[in-house]
């Protein structure tokens, strides 16, 4: 099974942090801010079966005609509407 995360959201709001610390059960005290976008990954065992999480983590970025996010235009909106990318 495949599980797929975006994280959107302002800049400096902890979304790399946390998905640093769910990856890698780290924390970074001076990380950098994210540009665009960056992925990671992670397998975890529930229940004898394995689950892939594929993570996204994403800024959003305000353009003059409306808001988008370093992923496209079309996976950002249809991630706001809850439709699987």
């Amino acid at each position: 099974m495949q599980v797929k995360v975006v994280l959107l959201g302002d800049s400096g709001t902890g979304k790399s942090s946390i998905v640093l610390r769910f990856v890698t059960n780290s924390f970074d005290k001076y990380s950098e801010s994210t540009i665009g976008a960056s992925f990671m990954s992670k397998l975890i065992e529930v229940d004898g079966q394995p689950i892939k999480y594929q993570i996204w983590d994403t800024v959003r970025a305000r353009a003059a005609h409306g808001a988008g996010c370093g992923l496209g235009r079309a996976v950002c909106a249809a991630a706001r509407r809850g439709i699987p990318v």
